[in-house]
């Protein structure tokens, strides 16, 4: 056999054992991200924004309505609460990918580690009111200022003749 054969030959070998490890290093990311997820309760969280995915639908539909009765709100929360609960799942698969594109697996096997020391699970669980309570807070002073850049955008507007 010529010798340039002997290297191709030698090449694609050599990259398709690349090419299985590549696959294996990347299902054992996969996993261990999956396995933060489920440890960082990253499901739950996407219950609990169901929760206000309900409040909104709830809050809409009643602006075209005088009063929705009890059940009509209940029936919406089985609904959106069923739809997110049989397809977190999917949402799940679609997110391991963000992960892997911003963490490398020692990054993962740190925030395992963290997670599973007890600040780490008071992160977990203060985290999600934490967040609520600062979108309040940046909401609220989101409308505070408001009125001030209204009047600065209005004034530079004029001053350019708009």
């Amino acid at each position: 056999m010529p010798v340039y054969l002997r290297v191709l030959l030698a090449i694609c070998l050599m990259s398709s054992v690349a090419l299985g490890q590549a696959e294996a290093d990347s299902a054992r990311l996969d996993a261990k991200i999956k396995q933060l997820m489920e440890v960082t309760g990253s499901e739950n969280l996407g219950l609990q924004m169901g929760q206000g995915i309900v409040q909104q639908m709830s809050a809409t539909m009643q602006q075209g309505q005088s009063e929705l009765s009890p059940r009509v709100h209940e029936i919406i929360a089985e609904v959106v609460i069923d739809s997110l609960e049989d397809n977190m799942g999917a949402l799940m698969d679609s997110i391991i990918p963000l992960y892997a594109r911003y963490f490398t697996e020692e990054d993962i096997d740190q925030l395992l580690e963290f997670y599973s020391t007890a600040t780490g699970q008071k992160v977990i669980e203060v985290m999600p009111i934490l967040m609520q309570e600062s979108m309040a807070a940046g909401s609220a002073w989101a409308m505070e200022l408001m009125p001030e850049v209204h009047e600065q955008i209005q004034e530079r507007l004029a001053a350019e003749g708009y």
